[in-house]
């Protein structure tokens, strides 16, 4: 592989200038600017969860009262609690540790392709890249800002290959107990990255063997096994039941070619078939906006270690476990594309030489529209995040100057809980409900859940109370909900106009 040399009267980023911006700059500035637009990173109904589930350990932490069962990996609502019982801000502390997880993930990415780097390949380059490609991918940068696992558990991931890659290298002992302890950490985060892992096993223990390490397997597996302990901890009663999810239940080859779906939650159809989908970290340009650009320049030979080769491998194992998930999820890709950019790499190079060759394009411009152009993919993608997150807090800030009656609500439940609602909440997705309180409220969005939820107890309890009831309208908000006052039929014709 031909790579332009670096220039000699270029300032080179050290190691340690390298590390201070991936491991404290970058991670500041993320969260001051966080701080100054006010976005406390709640979205949605799972990062609602992971802060429930968090206060609850710390009130278990605080006052001994039991935090209840948890059906998602613990680690990251506990690491997120022990900071919370330490600062008395768990919802802050949680946000910083999924903005820290991400910078940190390309700092390792970083450390990852320094190993593979020619002696004249330019180490500001690879600076850029990392930047460039993993801190500013819009989708990646998205989901560090949010209260979700997302981020923590590919930092997991990537450190494990780190020491993967070291260990093989340099058959140094501390590597093998890194990667140990980097793969309980991510399994414990989320449990599907354990197929990252299923390869690796194997050919670790044939270089452990090789190696005469084998005195080393006890000590890795105990700390492998202390990330375990937050899990066995609080789920002794049921530490097996995530095995037991839907995804492995429902997971078939078929839904590779499949775009439509009819789940327990709805019936959803998208754009593209699974296994289509489940490549688009390499196509999309919220994952990876230069790999449509990169892939002509890819060539086997980049992988020709056995590590990067078995990386390959299982970066395909998993995109083709995710692809026969029976729904479609941005977040189960985000682990890949780390490790897509460090597979990429040789090619990017070559492919910059070429670029350079052609146009002489000058190196600040190109990847300063790089990141002008990711910055406004961000944005565009971020915008859904942000309205929603807005919505929700001007849901919540309304209802205070109502009175605490009851709340027929669904979808929102979780944030209001949060937010603290005077009203106490009810679900209507759960249960059939054939009696509701008169002069209490019903929070529902008319026209969003009506085709996915069609012919499910969601729809039949909103076509039930507009039959049987009249609903009074008080106050619509962004984004088309409304919240409606619950009276009898008789208000209804009481207020019906004269003929």
């Amino acid at each position: 592989m031909s790579i332009s040399p670096s220039n000699p009267n270029e300032k080179r980023f050290s190691n340690a200038v390298v590390a201070l911006c991936f491991l404290i700059v970058f991670p500041l500035v993320i969260w001051i600017l966080l701080r100054l637009f006010d976005f406390n990173g709640l979205y949605g109904q799972d990062a609602y969860e992971y802060l429930r589930y968090a206060d609850a350990l710390v009130d278990w932490m605080k006052k001994g009262n039991p935090p209840g069962d948890y059906f998602w990996p613990v680690n990251y609502p506990f690491f997120g609690a022990l900071g919370g019982y330490l600062t008395g801000n768990t919802l802050a502390c949680l946000q910083f540790i999924s903005v820290f997880s991400l910078t940190a993930t390309a700092f390792v990415v970083y450390r990852v392709l320094g190993d593979f780097r020619e002696r004249n390949s330019d180490k500001n380059i690879l600076f850029l890249y990392c930047f460039c490609c993993c801190l500013m991918a819009p989708f990646l940068l998205r989901s560090a800002m949010l209260v979700m696992s997302d981020s923590v558990a590919i930092l997991g991931v990537v450190c494990f290959y780190y020491g993967y890659f070291r260990y093989e290298r340099t058959k140094k002992a501390k590597w093998l107990l890194l990667l140990s302890a980097a793969a309980g950490a991510a399994v414990m985060t989320r449990y599907a990255l354990a197929i990252f892992l299923v390869l690796p096993a194997f050919h670790l223990l044939v270089l452990v063997f090789k190696n005469r390490h084998w005195y080393l397997l006890f000590p890795a597996i105990v700390l492998a096994a202390l990330f375990l302990i937050p899990h066995g901890w609080i789920r002794y009663e049921e530490p097996f039941a995530f095995l037991g999810h839907n995804y492995l239940g429902e997971w078939s080859w078929q839904h590779w070619f499949q775009r439509v779906f009819n789940r327990q939650d709805g019936q959803v159809a998208y754009r593209l078939p699974n296994l289509l989908y489940a490549f688009s970290y390499v196509y999309h340009p919220g994952f990876f906006l230069l790999g449509a650009v990169i892939l002509p320049f890819v060539k086997w030979s980049d992988w020709k270690p056995m590590v990067q080769r078995i990386t390959l491998f299982s970066v395909l194992l998993y995109t083709f476990f995710i692809a026969g998930i029976g729904f479609q999820n941005q977040r189960f890709l985000l682990p890949l594309l780390p490790l897509v950019l460090i597979l990429f790499y040789p090619a990017f190079l070559r492919s910059w030489h070429w670029l350079q060759t052609k146009i002489r394009l000058q190196r600040k411009w190109f990847f300063v529209g790089l990141v002008s152009l990711q910055l406004v993919l961000f944005v565009y993608s971020f915008n859904t995040v942000w309205l929603m997150n807005r919505v929700e807090k001007t849901i919540a800030t309304s209802l205070q100057a109502y009175p605490a009656d009851h709340l027929y609500c669904f979808y929102l439940d979780p944030a209001l809980e949060s937010y603290q609602v005077p009203q106490k909440l009810i679900n209507l997705w759960k249960e059939p409900i054939t009696r509701y309180k008169i002069q209490s409220y019903i929070l529902f969005h008319p026209t969003r859940f009506s085709h996915q939820w069609e012919g499910h107890t969601l729809m039949e309890n909103w076509a039930y109370l507009r039959k049987n009831y009249h609903l009074e309208e008080l106050e619509s908000f962004p984004d088309g909900w409304v919240l409606y006052q619950i009276k009898n039929q008789e208000s209804k014709k009481r207020n019906a106009p004269d003929h």
